[in-house]
């Protein structure tokens, strides 16, 4: 398992090797105090970037992607 620091500027992404050309999907931790799921394992599905901003796509319990 992978630590997530998510805060609304400043966070890591975990990797792990899967040998293709797409985003390198993981399992992270949220970190961030504020957030909702605060604590919680999540699945990473992938990223979107916009500028210098990362926004992580999780997989919610249901099995949809946010």
């Amino acid at each position: 398992m992978h630590s997530l620091n998510v805060t609304p500027k400043s966070f890591s992404i975990p990797v792990q090797p899967l040998h293709n050309a797409r985003y390198q999907s993981g399992e992270a931790i949220i970190r961030y105090r504020f957030h909702p799921r605060y604590g919680e394992a999540v699945i990473v599905a992938g990223r979107n970037r916009h500028g210098d901003e990362v926004a992580l796509i999780i997989r919610q319990p249901d099995g949809t992607l946010v």
